[in-house]
């Protein structure tokens, strides 16, 4: 039976005159209803990933009590499916079916057209769409880099960006931390333009953005939070200072970026930290003694940077703390 939805789910241009020749000899509940015993998908599904539009139409006007609802055992139905592959027209169809419950996977996907068509319908969705984690669209638009979609559902919701821009997740991470978590500088640089937006937010965790730079590995979004979180800081002060920025766990981002094994992250650090001394010889002995104490500060569990580093064997972290040992 699957090679016969197969075949005809390949047949974009199929005519109803066409599917009927073609399942003849078939009862057409059966083909409706079969279930690849593997993947669970079906004839719907199987039409609306291939982008068959004309099948999906013929199917419908042949069983008006057509359950569109059906999933495989991925969790995903036709609408997922056309939403995934940005298939504009195969969504336009099943819309009416299926209302609003594949909005997050299109703004996830990045197709424009589509989820202008959905803000067309209902711009509220970007307000009422929450995934079972506590995820908004907006969570999704910044993490996925989508920065003309983002810049899209804040104009169609002016009269709520303050709710869309600081809604947590259940992780407690706001729509600028996930841009921050996926190295996405340009939507943070975008989001700093709204008063609602506070870059020394902390997520449940007591992790700044900082942190959570450090732990992604996200370097072009850590060099530019550093240089805004200690912007007014002389070089006496700013090894003070970062050493302070602790999370719950009391780990500093360089703790952060050790344990996570971000070596990137941990020069980084050094060279901000150190600024030209980096390319010195000679270390200044007080400034090598911070230096010291910062790589040898305890989290709340007891372990340094150094000791993350030297357990998990990050030999490039290790050559980098050298010259301050």
């Amino acid at each position: 039976m699957f090679q016969i939805i197969n075949s005809l789910s390949k047949k974009t241009s199929i005519t109803r005159d066409e599917f009927q020749t073609l399942t003849k000899d078939l009862n057409l509940d059966d083909l409706i209803n079969f279930k690849n015993s593997k993947n669970g998908d079906c004839l719907i599904l199987k039409a609306a990933r291939d982008g068959n539009l004309n099948l999906l139409k013929i199917v419908k006007e042949t069983n008006q009590n057509l359950n569109f609802s059906v999933t495989n055992h991925d969790g995903k139905n036709a609408l997922h499916e056309s939403c995934q592959n940005s298939d504009y027209d195969c969504v336009r169809f099943l819309v009416d079916e299926y209302k609003w419950n594949a909005f997050m996977i299109a703004v996830r996907e990045g197709n424009i057209e589509i989820i202008k068509y959905f803000l067309s319908l209902d711009k509220s969705l970007v307000v009422r769409t929450r995934s079972s984690n506590g995820r908004t669209p907006c969570h999704t638009t910044c993490l996925h880099g989508h920065l003309q979609i983002l810049k899209l559902i804040l104009e169609k919701n002016e009269e709520n960006i303050n709710q869309i821009l600081t809604a947590r997740d259940s992780c407690g991470n706001t729509p600028l931390m996930e841009a921050v978590i996926a190295n996405h500088v340009n939507i943070v640089k975008y989001l700093l333009k709204y008063e609602c937006i506070d870059i020394f937010d902390r997520d449940y965790l007591n992790n700044s953005c900082l942190h959570l730079s450090a732990q992604s590995g996200s370097l072009e979004v850590f060099d530019f939070v550093f240089d805004i979180f200690f912007k007014k800081d002389k070089n006496s002060d700013l090894i003070e200072n970062f050493s302070v920025l602790k999370n719950l766990y009391s780990m500093t981002p360089l703790q952060s970026a050790v344990k996570n094994g971000k070596s990137s992250i941990v020069n980084l650090i050094i060279e901000k930290l150190c600024g030209e001394r980096c390319f010195s010889k000679l270390l200044d002995l007080t400034f090598k003694n911070k230096m010291f104490a910062l790589i040898n500060q305890k989290d709340c569990h007891g372990r340094s940077a150094y000791d993350m580093a030297l357990s998990s064997k990050y030999e490039i972290i290790l050559d980098f703390f050298k010259k301050f040992l």
